[in-house]
């Protein structure tokens, strides 16, 4: 059994993907940052572990584990936002 995504939630990553993806989208207008730059590195980096993760690696990712339901939770935060 590989041990590398021991502790790693693919709910978690693509969480984190939704955010980076939503903060690019918003920081297109202010071009030349460095903020943009890094943000776009972090968003790769973290779609090969999620490739990782459901490709690679499928067989030591522990599906019944990560049950956290993703609606609930992005419809959430979505509201927080708009509070």
């Amino acid at each position: 059994v590989c041990l590398w995504l021991i502790g790693l939630s693919l709910k978690t990553q693509e969480l984190t993907t939704i955010y980076l993806a939503v903060r690019l989208i918003s920081s297109i207008s202010t071009r030349g940052q460095i903020h943009v730059l890094l943000d776009s590195l972090a968003l790769l980096a973290i779609l090969w572990v999620i490739n990782m993760m459901r490709f690679e690696l499928k067989s030591s990712y522990m599906q019944d584990l990560d049950n956290m339901p993703l609606l609930y939770v992005v419809t959430f935060f979505f509201f927080i936002t708009y509070m």
